[in-house]
């Protein structure tokens, strides 16, 4: 267990139920949104799909590969077990809380989060966030494409311009550490990205 906004499995069931809660309400504001903006980034990254894939995916890792930032402190109450579809996860950072859940998981092609932030006052409302990743082997390479929608509720929605600054800034820096990792702990010749 590490603490100070890094990785902190949550063991404890009463934790775990106040997560997912926190999530539900945060899901249900989300859903009924009416304005929902798309942003899109993509890279490719001279390694494996199963590598790019892990590093994504490997929610308990994130602070060995990406240093926090004014956008992100960590991710922490991670639901026990493997990484799957229904993992549950907390990303405070000063802008709000993220109450994360994984709701697609096929190794090595997609992964997808939706992970709803309460913002800081609580009374600025709730942002629903999205965000897929789709991963297309090319030879010795991949190319992700990581999409994330953000759909406002409340007084937020006022103030949109800063949060999406602030949200593409946050994402460009993520997909630059994913390539640079990706690469830096890539095999020559082994691009690992054989159709199973």
């Amino acid at each position: 267990m590490r603490s100070a906004g890094r990785l902190v499995t949550s063991r404890d069931p009463t934790q775990q139920k106040w997560v997912e809660k926190k999530y539900e309400l945060a899901h249900a504001v989300l859903s009924r949104s009416r304005t929902v903006t798309e942003l899109r980034w993509e890279i490719d990254v001279h390694a494996s799909a199963d590598r790019v894939f892990s590093l994504l995916a490997g929610l308990r890792d994130y602070d060995k590969w990406l240093p926090p930032s004014s956008s992100f402190r960590g991710t922490v109450k991670i639901s026990e077990g493997p990484i799957a579809v229904g993992t549950t996860y907390v990303e405070p950072s000063p802008l709000g809380t993220r109450y994360g859940r994984v709701t697609v998981y096929e190794p090595p092609q997609r992964l997808d989060f939706e992970q709803p932030m309460t913002l800081r006052p609580r009374l600025l409302g709730v942002l629903g966030i999205r965000v897929s990743h789709t991963l297309t082997p090319d030879g010795e390479s991949v190319h992700l494409v990581r999409v994330l929608k953000v759909a406002p509720n409340g007084p937020v929605r006022f103030f949109m311009a800063p949060v999406i600054r602030a949200f593409t800034a946050e994402n460009i820096r993520l997909m630059n550490a994913i390539k640079t990792v990706a690469e830096r702990d890539a095999v020559p010749g082994d691009a690992g990205n054989t159709p199973r």
